[in-house]
């Protein structure tokens, strides 16, 4: 199968199925589906200026104090807790809140939002601290304006701090969960899954394979089937191993997707 008949095979399968996932969604390795309505630029205002005040008033308090010890500390290590103090305030403060209190800090909690990873998982160190020193152009540099185009312009609402970690502000009371197809690895198919490297597969080759297991009844007769095949030539592709004999194309897809789901639910975050 060529690279074109390949990407047609997917175009082709996501002509017929329907799509009905609005642009805030991620699907988890266990195959849960959550939805999210993105938060608007206001909102994500009102947070920051939230936040703000708490750094300008923990900052008052700070520096009030480090003035007061100028008399008996040298001028140079008054300088040191000067710029220490901006440090933590404006990259330690949001960084070890998100990190730490589930992705929130006190202006998140204030207007009910909250930052995930696009995979639906909590925001991790690298993520944290990415956002943290984008704020910087997203806020300080700008004035806020390349934060807010860049949030009125993403379907996830997503400022460039956001785009470079990978993450999204959502409101989780809006969150709607839905169960896509959960398939689990038989024994006998691990010895199979072993030889795969699952790494070459992309995400949308995975959410393919899951849609059309739960949506191709839905096409006509002989439809199915013929997407499959190509769907399955697909895989064998990316991920360097033949489909064993015996296993159909139904079973394939199925196994790919276990296989997946597995690799990630076990995936450990660095970093």
């Amino acid at each position: 199968m060529t690279e074109h008949a390949a990407v047609g095979a997917m175009a082709d399968a996501r002509h017929v199925l329907p799509t009905t996932l609005p642009p805030a969604c991620v699907v988890t390795p266990e195959g849960v589906l959550l939805q999210f309505r993105p938060v608007g630029l206001s909102t994500r205002v009102i947070g920051r200026l939230v936040d703000l005040a708490m750094q300008a008033i923990a900052a008052g308090v700070i520096l009030g104090i480090i003035g007061l010890s100028s008399a008996v500390f040298p001028q140079g290590i008054i300088i040191a807790l000067w710029v220490v103090t901006a440090f933590l305030l404006f990259f330690g403060f949001p960084i070890a809140f998100e990190t730490l209190g589930d992705g929130r800090t006190p202006g998140h909690r204030a207007v009910g939002t909250k930052v995930i990873g696009l995979d639906g998982g909590p925001v991790r160190f690298r993520q944290a601290a990415i956002r943290a020193i984008l704020v910087m152009v997203d806020l300080f540099l700008t004035s806020g304006f390349a934060g807010a185009v860049s949030i009125l312009s993403t379907p996830s609402g997503q400022r460039l701090g956001d785009i470079a970690a990978g993450t999204m502000v959502v409101r989780l009371s809006d969150a709607s969960i839905y169960d896509l197809p959960r398939f689990e690895l038989s024994p006998g198919a691990r010895t199979q899954v072993a030889k795969w490297d699952l790494r070459q597969l992309s995400d949308s080759d995975v959410d393919l394979a899951r849609d059309l297991l739960a949506r191709g009844s839905e096409l006509r007769p002989g439809a199915q089937l013929d997407l499959g095949t190509r769907l399955s030539d697909h895989l064998v592709k990316r991920l360097g191993s033949r489909r064993p004999s015996g296993m159909t194309i139904e079973q394939h897809l199925q196994t790919v997707v276990a296989a997946r789901s597995e690799a990630g639910s076990h995936r450990v975050a660095t970093w």
